[in-house]
């Protein structure tokens, strides 16, 4: 019906006017626990709303591709990476230790409980 008014002359066409094409937002941000985990590298694409996240424990998270708007591919710029590396770099100075001796403790405390069980043979 809309088009045969428009054709009539009777009325319009009204397209809304067309969304700004607006960049990806990439921040860096505090890992896990309060800073227990290294920092993260986020993506959030404001046109097609998808986001991620990425996390190394071997500083690398800034070298990520994200993926968004049906297969536009963008690397994580060179001022969010560097803040990235200083962050990373922080963390494993500060953290990294304190989060391995943790894990060896845990490792430590499992092998204590640990029993051998050890085959019986039958009467």
């Amino acid at each position: 019906m809309g088009k045969a008014m428009i054709l009539a002359g009777i009325a319009e066409e009204y397209l809304p006017p067309a969304k700004p094409f607006e960049p990806v937002r990439w921040n860096v941000v505090a890992g896990a626990l309060q800073g227990l985990y290294p920092p993260n590298v986020r993506a959030n694409c404001p046109n097609c709303g998808k986001s991620a996240d990425t996390e190394s424990q071997k500083g690398t998270a800034d070298q990520m591709v994200f993926s968004h708007c049906t297969g536009q591919r963008e690397y994580c710029p060179p001022d969010v990476s560097r803040e990235y590396q200083r962050r990373w770099q922080e963390w494993r100075k500060e953290f990294q230790p304190k989060l391995l001796a943790k894990e060896q403790r845990e490792r430590e405390m499992q092998a204590t409980r640990a029993v051998a069980y050890l085959p019986t043979r039958g009467r």
